[in-house]
């Protein structure tokens, strides 16, 4: 499970309100720095691939192999390597392509860990997210509509 397993502590990590609603445990800033230093490269990743997904033989990268290689090849906090992956894909999807994959890395590390290019793409991925909820919200009310109309119009009629 994502919110289990060793923390390294320290300062939690301030991404905006949307960080505490998605995840519901406090993520170490700490965690996500020995995530990001620890993530291996794509080629790797893909080498050592469990997935069955079509995409992810041909070299992307399948989020459950990030995960498995993090935690249990690399002993990093589950909830770390889980937000990394989510700023790396961007709400995206559960594949990533190796390209993607190995430029963002590059830059948080060019950063030193937890810069202003990791929280954007933290903040972008939960954007897409509430995003997708409020259109799936939204989306319900117009079939509530529907459904009262024709109700009425059938109970009128």
């Amino acid at each position: 499970s994502a919110g289990t397993g060793h923390s390294l502590g320290g300062e939690a990590l301030n991404a905006g309100p949307l960080l505490s609603l998605y995840y519901d445990n406090i993520i170490s800033v700490k965690d996500v720095i020995q995530a990001i230093e620890k993530a291996p490269n794509a080629e790797f990743i893909t080498k050592r691939s469990q997935s069955v997904n079509y995409l992810a033989s041909k070299g992307y990268i399948d989020r459950r192999d990030f995960i498995r290689e993090m935690v249990e090849g690399k002993k990093c906090n589950p909830l770390a390597s889980c937000a990394v992956y989510d700023a790396i894909s961007a709400g995206k999807g559960d594949l990533v392509s190796p390209d993607v994959y190995d430029e963002k890395l590059a830059v948080y590390r060019g950063e030193g860990g937890v810069g202003t290019k990791f929280v954007g793409d933290l903040n972008g991925f939960l954007a897409v997210k509430v995003g997708a909820f409020l259109a799936l919200v939204f989306c319900l009310i117009i079939d509530f509509g529907f459904i009262a109309k024709a109700g009425i119009e059938g109970f009128l009629s």
